[in-house]
């Protein structure tokens, strides 16, 4: 088999004129395979939100920590803390499943410009 041949599972997705899954050009694509405006965009945002939730979840294990050290009354304020910087973590996931589909339509959207990939009908 020829090195520069690509299966489409393994790189860009391109179809050959006679439309097998690999494609003799799939070489030329690879300078082609750029983060969009986009894109560049949406993983800005992922990151953040990455960041946002490591924080949390320092936070949250800190919490874990001082939940026996304290009396009684402080307990209860620690736990209401706890539950709120949950909560808080699960709108984070949401957000990064959200952005996360962006990513995967927009990285769509763009190997069907490029001629990667047939558009859905």
């Amino acid at each position: 088999m020829d090195e520069n041949i690509i299966l489409s599972e393994e790189g860009c997705g391109c179809l050959n004129n006679e439309g097998s899954s690999v494609s003799q050009d799939c070489c030329d694509c690879k300078p082609k395979m750029a983060l969009t405006f986009e894109e560049q965009g949406i993983l800005d945002q992922l990151r953040l939100i990455k960041s946002v939730a490591r924080a949390t979840l320092a936070d949250i294990k800190d919490i874990e920590l001082r939940r026996f050290e304290r009396d009684k009354s402080d307990r209860m304020s620690i736990e209401d803390e706890w539950l709120r910087l949950s909560q808080k973590l699960e709108e984070i996931r949401s957000r990064w499943t959200e952005w996360s589909s962006r990513l995967d339509a927009a990285t769509e959207r763009k190997l069907i410009m490029l001629g990667h990939r047939e558009p859905r009908a």
